[in-house]
């Protein structure tokens, strides 16, 4: 097929359009340009397209259009992360950063002990994961999925009160487990609240807040 000198080439319309199904999909590049995926597959594997096909890619491929519609993206893209920068932010200034929580030392620490006074098998019911799974992690030889990690965190919380414990790093994971399945972005801003009405719940009975609540709510 000849084309005219100022035609744009098959092999640019060609190369433009594999670009663009390499970012997204087939099927999404054909809607775009008002053809079937099979006739852009066969068009990307070298077939020459005729008549309105041809007009479509064409009018499809526009660099200018492409171009002004890319700074267009570009352009909303940034202002997304001006407004995801902007409310991080106002959330640190907020005191919404995250919790801390116990580490993985504290965590095996804990699990160690709990062995010693009754078994891996114990203590890997109590926690709701495999003796196997649970004798890794304390090795260090594994890394817990988030689902494991929460299960560790709860019988964390479990264990201390059952020890009568209440020092900082538990009470940090117990209110993560309070808070769970809340966004991130929120749980500072309800970790306050938490330890809010407990302040209070305190003073309303005449006596001093626990220290561990002016602890979280100056170093959380």
């Amino acid at each position: 097929m000849l084309e005219r000198e100022n035609d744009v080439s098959l092999a640019v319309l060609r190369r433009f359009a594999q670009e663009r199904v390499d970012q997204s999909s087939l099927s999404q590049v054909a809607r775009a340009i008002g053809i079937s995926h099979p006739t852009l597959r066969e068009f990307l594997n070298g077939a020459v397209p005729r008549g309105l096909t041809l007009a479509k890619l064409r009018a499809w491929y526009n660099p200018a259009g492409n171009e002004v519609a890319r700074l267009r993206h570009e352009v909303e893209t940034l202002k997304k992360r001006i407004a995801r920068w902007e409310q991080a932010r106002d959330d640190a200034a907020e005191g919404d950063a995250p919790i801390s929580l116990p580490t993985d030392d504290v965590l095996r620490a804990a699990l160690r002990h709990a062995v010693t006074a009754s078994s891996l098998r114990t203590v890997a019911q109590q926690v709701g994961i495999t003796h196997r799974g649970l004798q890794l992690y304390i090795l260090g030889e594994s890394r817990p999925r988030a689902v494991t990690a929460r299960k560790l965190r709860e019988w964390y919380v479990r264990d201390a009160s059952t020890r009568g414990g209440a020092d900082e790093m538990t009470l940090r994971a117990a209110i993560d487990v309070l808070l769970a399945g809340l966004p991130e972005g929120g749980k500072g801003r309800a970790t306050a609240g938490l330890i809010d009405v407990v302040r209070q719940a305190f003073r309303q009975a005449k006596m001093e807040p626990p220290d561990w609540t002016r602890k979280l709510v100056d170093g959380g």
